[in-house]
């Protein structure tokens, strides 16, 4: 399943580049052994000892998010991965092996790869769910957990028919839906893969035009990875089921932190119920903000991701139970 090509560019690879706060940001890449002997790209960035692991959401890859993270390393180390089936990992086309707890028990080899006794982590999306049911398998391997999360059960009480599609016109639903049905398929997986984010990008931001800013790129991974992404994505999520993370949430007592816009199309009540369910948790909401916290209102959001991380609660987080 390992790629030579790519394990002869990147393997333990140390490089310097220029960071924003005029230092230099240490960047080693490699890979480690995940479970079933998978083979997992990661990306570590900074020299802290105040090691954070980050989960990115799904579909994407470490790629999405590095580059507009880099303003957390001043203060600590990111190790970022490819989760299994994509990015620079090993593509998995076997749905039995891209479950929900393949993630869980990869994210444990990436712990013991490090020699972590507890982790910090950050998660985006997908990657706060994945968090917390790593959470709760392994309680007593979580530190703290900052959270940007997507809803914590499938289908929510009462029912609510908003959908952030519902932003776009009948031409762009058309266009996303077929740049779906090609996509697997496609010659040029990164044309298609710009195109579609180009539409849905504008659902992270409470002004489009902060898209601009962006410096991460979701479409930066080899062509037959991108093939792969929806088949990972269903795969992951036919396993999950109708979930409801609510029970595992309420067995987690580390110290963990909900951030949002206050502008995300993600209804207020669900983002709120992992700051309810957590037993040792605080909301922030970020105002004039959309999804992308970390882009539109950078400074208030790295000032209060470093203060948690370190151990302290931001003065702006507040208990909602």
């Amino acid at each position: 399943m390992k790629r030579s090509w790519l394990i002869a560019l990147c393997t333990m690879m140390i490089v310097a580049i220029g960071c924003q706060q005029e230092s230099e940001l240490q960047i080693e890449e490699g890979f480690l052994t995940g479970a079933d002997g998978v083979q997992l790209f990661y990306r570590m960035m900074g020299s802290s000892e105040n090691i954070v692991v980050f989960l990115h959401g799904s579909p994407s890859h470490s790629n999405a998010f590095a580059a507009d993270f880099e303003p957390l390393c001043s203060n600590n180390t990111l190790i970022f991965y490819d989760q299994r089936g994509g990015g620079h990992s090993d593509l998995i086309t076997d749905p039995t092996l891209l479950t929900w707890k393949h993630h869980v028990r990869d994210l444990d080899a990436v712990r013991k790869h490090f020699g972590l006794e507890k982790m910090k982590m950050l998660g985006i999306s997908w990657g706060s769910m994945l968090a917390a049911l790593y959470g709760a398998e392994y309680p007593e391997r979580v530190e703290r957990l900052l959270l940007l999360p997507a809803l914590a059960r499938r289908n929510p009480e009462p029912p609510d028919t908003t959908d952030w599609t519902d932003q776009f016109s009948s031409e762009e639903k058309d266009r996303i839906n077929e740049l779906m049905r090609i996509w697997a398929d496609a010659e040029d997986p990164v044309s298609v893969c710009r195109e579609y984010w180009n539409i849905n990008l504008r659902y992270f931001f409470a002004d489009p035009n902060n898209f601009s800013r962006m410096r991460s790129d979701f479409c930066d991974e080899p062509p037959e990875a991108l093939r792969n992404t929806f088949f990972v994505l269903e795969a992951l999520f036919q396993s999950l089921g109708d979930y409801d993370l609510r029970p595992m949430l309420s067995t987690i007592s580390a110290p963990s932190l909900i951030m949002k816009g206050t502008h995300s199309t993600m209804q207020k009540e669900w983002v709120e119920e992992w700051a309810v369910t957590l037993p040792n948790a605080r909301m922030q909401w970020i105002p004039e903000a959309g999804m992308a916290v970390w882009i539109e209102k950078a400074d208030q959001f790295f000032r209060a991701a470093d203060q948690f991380l370190k151990g302290e609660w931001p003065e702006e987080s507040i208990i909602l139970k």
